[in-house]
């Protein structure tokens, strides 16, 4: 899948529109430069796309135009924003409403074991070794696995889901933040296998996180990225109204490049997911609302699917790197 901006050199015209009034753009998480970006404006979010290599990131005003309004007009919560939410979007993510309860039976996490032993078994991987299941959410696929692995150690940043995936699904759970943390810090290797379902769009350095990774798994290892989230109108609009939404969408290319720096070898692409269109149809009107940022003027194509890439990369030998930590 191609990058689906205008251009994809730094001298495209869109490259050198203006900024927004008073706002300087966020360094691009990929290339680590100042290249010219442009923003792309949706209701509670400013996506900035890098005019170098794609991708965008997200930054998130304190207030919708809705705030501006007084509390005692009514209007939808989804209009405003939700100060909670804002500071710890993983209260979005994981509720207490069904979302951790110890059968998934019924929510988004249905049958998401048995999709990832499929994917694995296409891929022709094994999963009886040590495996590290990275954001692995309330730790469903991971007590599956551990039922045929040597062993299982999950990683989440949520503070609601690492007691959850401890004390009632019974899986050895780390609090892992992409940002804070380094992975050796926080487990402990080898790792003959790595999974991660839509986690590294949470993190702002996958360059670093690539790396990282490399310390804890040995040379032949496997990395599963299942998947990620690629930088198209249509993955921006689908959280116009949502209090959280993933901090980077990473071009392919951006992606496959950070890997390979770190000595990670390309195995396999595939689709994580089929695209999907960005509109939600149990929300009635919410397309409607969102055509003017739809059909606007702006540095993505108008694509309004959502695109999930996934990869199988393998720990290849990296010159100067070190031996996995631990035993």
């Amino acid at each position: 899948m191609t990058i689906r901006t205008r251009a994809s050199n730094p001298t495209a015209p869109w490259s050198e529109g203006r900024y927004a009034r008073g706002v300087s753009p966020p360094r691009c998480p990929a290339c680590r430069e100042e290249t010219p970006r442009r923003a792309y404006r949706v209701y509670k979010h400013r996506w900035w796309v890098c005019a170098r290599c794609g991708s965008a990131v997200r930054e998130s005003p304190a207030r919708a135009p809705a705030d501006h309004l007084p509390g005692w007009i009514p209007l939808p919560r989804s209009l405003r924003v939700d100060p909670k939410a804002h500071a710890d979007p993983s209260t979005c993510w994981f509720r207490a409403d069904g979302y951790l309860s110890a059968d998934p039976t019924g929510t988004p996490y249905e049958g998401e074991p048995q999709k990832v032993r499929a994917l694995l078994a296409r891929l022709g991987l094994r999963s009886d070794g040590a495996v590290l299941d990275i954001g692995g959410g309330p730790g469903f696929v991971a007590a599956a696995l551990a039922q045929e692995a040597r062993r299982v150690v999950l990683t989440e940043v949520s503070a609601h889901i690492v007691p959850f995936a401890r004390d009632t699904l019974g899986v050895d759970t780390r609090t892992y933040d992409f940002q804070a943390h380094r992975l050796a810090d926080v487990v402990d290797g080898p790792f003959e296998l790595v999974l991660s379902r839509y986690g590294l769009d949470h993190c702002l350095d996958v360059r670093r996180f690539a790396r990282d990774l490399a310390e804890v798994v040995p040379v032949g290892g496997h990395l599963v990225v299942a998947g990620f989230i690629a930088p198209t109108r249509g993955a921006c609009l689908v959280s116009a109204l949502e209090d959280s939404a993933p901090r980077v969408l990473w071009s392919e290319s951006a992606f496959d490049a950070a890997f390979a720096d770190a000595g990670w070898l390309l195995r396999d692409r595939f689709d994580a997911d089929p695209p999907m269109l960005y509109w939600r149809p149990h929300r009635r009107g919410f397309r409607l609302a969102s055509l003017p940022w739809e059909l606007a003027p702006g540095p993505l194509a108008r694509d309004v699917h959502q695109h999930h890439p996934g990869r199988c990369y393998t720990r290849g030998p990296l010159a100067g790197a070190s031996e996995p930590v631990g035993g």
